[in-house]
């Protein structure tokens, strides 16, 4: 399942400590219980592992850790990086949240 929406997602990301990398932000711009679409000016490369905070659905996601599958710079230096979630826990209260979105939508 994946949620279309004209919003965005603000998220933050962290590294491992031992990476010695600045921590970053972006929005999610796609979303869906195995992860997403992050967009962000910071860097981000295809195998990188990051820890995801952000709020979707009303729920609060934190310590969400994703691989970055595929990375991609625009023409204005803006990264596009899709990310896979890790922990199946996350997962599933993701797919959760994002199912009670769709059926709170559909009762309006």
């Amino acid at each position: 399942m994946r949620v279309q929406s004209g919003k965005t997602v603000p998220a933050s990301f962290a590294f491992e400590a031992a990476e010695g990398r600045e921590d970053g932000w972006g929005r999610l711009v796609r979303l869906h219980p195995r992860g997403g679409r992050l967009c962000t000016r910071f860097r981000l490369e295809p195998g990188d592992r990051v820890r995801l905070a952000f709020e979707a659905a009303g729920a609060g996601f934190e310590g969400v850790w994703a691989k970055v599958e595929r990375a991609e710079r625009d023409e204005d230096g803006y990264i596009s990086a899709d990310l896979r979630l890790e922990d199946e826990v996350h997962v599933h209260r993701l797919g959760a949240a994002l199912r009670g979105l769709v059926t709170r939508a559909g009762r309006t």
